[in-house]
């Protein structure tokens, strides 16, 4: 059996299609770690520490 990692929050950096869906840059898309990794070392995701905080709700 195999188990997949928990998705995580990226940022975009770029516009990118993901999944067939096409994405603006500062949309945040829930990907694998592995592909999180994979769009910041190409410079499509933000690294981490640039990601922009949710704004709350009023």
């Amino acid at each position: 059996m195999t188990v997949k990692p928990n998705p995580v929050e990226v940022e975009l950096a770029q516009p990118h299609t993901h999944a067939g869906k096409p994405y603006k840059a500062d949309d945040k898309i829930k990907v694998a770690p592995a592909i999180a990794d994979w769009l910041r070392a190409q410079g499509i995701a933000k690294p981490a520490a640039e990601i922009t905080p949710k704004k709350e709700a009023k």
